[in-house]
């Protein structure tokens, strides 16, 4: 008996034969329609679902990050609060959000491999939403102060409304 299974991290689907417990990819869902020898909606066999939480290994390389700047950015930053569009994670989800705030470096660390200094200046403390923003469009961050230009815009529009 054969199941097709559709594999998240190949966005491709696979066949599964239990005789010799193998997985084979299969390029297209037409190939896999036109391969069976009854329509898809009978049968059985699919799963409902996605195959999901297994286990996988891997070796990454991670850039040291100073805590100490960390503690020092938020303390002159005054604190907990997104510099971008304001937000105070503790302020909106109470204990939940308590002390939540990341550290975007102005200048992305992937530009030295070596050790450096950096100083306050050189990050901003922003919250989860506007640090994902300014790194949405792929390898190169939105500057920081456009994107609080294009939020504080964004307000001053909202609030006219």
């Amino acid at each position: 008996m054969r199941k097709i299974y559709d594999l998240y991290e190949e966005l491709d689907a696979y066949t599964y034969d239990e005789i010799s417990d193998t997985f084979t990819k299969i390029s297209s869902t037409d190939e896999i329609i036109s391969n069976t020898s009854k329509p898809t909606d009978s049968l059985p066999s699919l799963p409902k679902g996605f195959m999901e939480g297994g286990i996988n290994q891997i070796v990454l390389e991670v850039q040291y990050r100073s805590p100490q700047l960390r503690k020092d950015a938020i303390a002159a930053n005054n604190g907990y609060s997104c510099y971008i569009c304001g937000e105070n994670f503790e302020e909106k989800y109470g204990e939940f959000g308590k002390g939540y705030i990341e550290i975007h470096h102005k200048k992305p660390l992937k530009d030295n491999k070596e050790n450096h200094l950096t100083t306050i200046n050189e990050v901003a403390v922003v919250c989860a939403n506007c640090h994902s923003v300014l790194h949405h469009n792929g390898k190169e961050p939105l500057k920081v102060e456009f994107l609080k230009e294009v939020v504080r815009k964004r307000m001053m529009i909202k609030s006219k409304k």
